[in-house]
């Protein structure tokens, strides 16, 4: 597995730069590695990874619209005095 923030990429292979550049040359598709578990709970998997992150993703925004609303709300009311 490897990291990216608090989420992990699961399954198949690990990307990366040299690994791409093979790639472009692999005309028969002799590099390329699948995951050996059951496509099924992969899919599965991976998408509630996805999920995640756009909940995360979600929270983040919120959290900040929060605070500009905050923000403003109390500028107003100093603004009222």
């Amino acid at each position: 597995m490897q990291g990216v923030g608090s989420l992990t990429f699961w399954g198949g292979a690990e990307p990366s730069f040299l690994g791409g550049v093979a790639s472009v040359m692999d005309l028969g598709n002799v590099l390329t590695e699948y995951s050996s578990i059951n496509g099924d709970i992969y899919d599965t998997f991976q998408l509630a990874l996805d999920w995640r992150v756009v909940g995360e993703d979600m929270r983040k925004v919120l959290a900040r619209r929060a605070r500009e609303v905050e923000k403003t709300r109390r500028g107003l009311a100093i603004g009222a005095v």
